[in-house]
Parts: C-alpha cells; structure tokens; sequence
C-alpha cells in the first residue's frame, strides 16, 4: 500500500546497530547518546544501546534545559 514502510529486517539491523558513528574520529560510544523509554521496532536493546535511568532523565527536563533565571515555565 502507498505510504507503507517495508521493516523486514529492520530489528535485526537496529539490535546490532542502533547507533552509528557518524566519522572515523567521532565515536558514537565517547558522545552522550542514550535513549530513555524507547520502546517497539525502533528501539535500540543491548550494550550499543544506552539507556538512561529514571534518575538521569530527571535531570534532563525542559525546565531544567529552558527555564533560565527569569521563572519562565517552558512547558506551560
């Protein structure tokens, strides 16, 4: 059907490699990708997949990221 994506093979693909490094001297593995509450066909498992723990993503919020020192709520 049009519009359709054909995702045969796609886990297979994306459990060995879901994260890809993007140059010969820039290692996907030394940056800071992790995924946090992927889950399905696209979500990456295993050691080449890096999660962040509940703890770790509390601190990585809109707020925290945007709010400044001014009291603007980002996410209201």
């Amino acid at each position: 059907m049009a519009g359709e994506v054909d995702v045969t093979g796609l886990r297979a693909v994306l459990e060995a490699h879901p994260w890809t490094d993007m140059t010969t001297d820039c290692s996907w593995s030394s940056a800071r990708f992790k995924e946090y509450g992927n889950s399905g066909l696209g979500a990456g498992v295993g050691a080449n997949a890096p999660k962040l723990t509940d703890a770790e993503a509390g601190d990585h919020t809109a707020q925290k990221y945007l709010a400044g020192t001014d009291g603007w709520n980002p996410v209201q």
